[in-house]
């Protein structure tokens, strides 16, 4: 092999090396972008709501004590990844004193999101195709919201096992109140 044809081999390998690196590269690029784009799994407090009247269309507050409203979106992998504790919380719903009602708003039609929770196998009360862009930049979310619509608590993003505990000590502490 002449050295002009090694020379001409390395490069080649040293393009197709260039291109791969690139390629892994861009797909990385390309990942981070999209977990930007979703709420982290670390869950945030978002104390802006609290003490606020929310007012959707179709959502009736009045129906229970307390409402839990979760934010979700059928395509969210976060709100998926949540379907445990969500059914869990419509599980344990009627062992709360009055109860509390969970109703669901989407800015997906009712219908897919509807399916999603029959897929998960979690029961709501009420589902709500609504804008969300002034409630909660992502998905999921949830608030607690007392009879007459106003926020008592808000947690954005994937909850950990302490913060679920923490939203049924609130709805436990709710109860002892009303």
């Amino acid at each position: 092999m002449t050295k002009l044809e090694k020379l001409a081999h390395l490069s080649f390998l040293a393009v197709c090396l260039v291109a791969v690196v690139l390629m892994i590269e861009a797909r990385f690029r390309n990942s981070a972008d999209v977990l930007r784009s979703e709420i982290p799994r670390s869950t945030s407090k978002g104390n802006a709501k609290v003490g606020q009247r929310l007012s959707i269309p179709g959502a009736r507050w009045e129906k229970a004590p307390l409402t839990v409203l979760l934010v979700l979106s059928p395509t969210c992998h976060f709100c998926l990844e949540s379907m445990p504790f969500y059914r869990r919380l419509a599980a344990n719903r009627r062992s709360y004193g009055e109860g509390y009602q969970i109703v669901v708003v989407s800015r997906f039609p009712t219908d897919a999101m509807e399916a999603a929770l029959t897929r998960s196998e979690v029961s709501v009360d009420q589902v709500v195709s609504a804008p969300v862009d002034g409630l909660d930049p992502g998905t999921p979310a949830l608030f607690i919201i007392d009879r007459k619509g106003f926020v008592e608590m808000h947690f954005s993003g994937e909850l950990d096992g302490r913060s679920e505990e923490e939203v049924f000590s609130i709805i436990r502490r709710h109860q002892k109140v009303s």
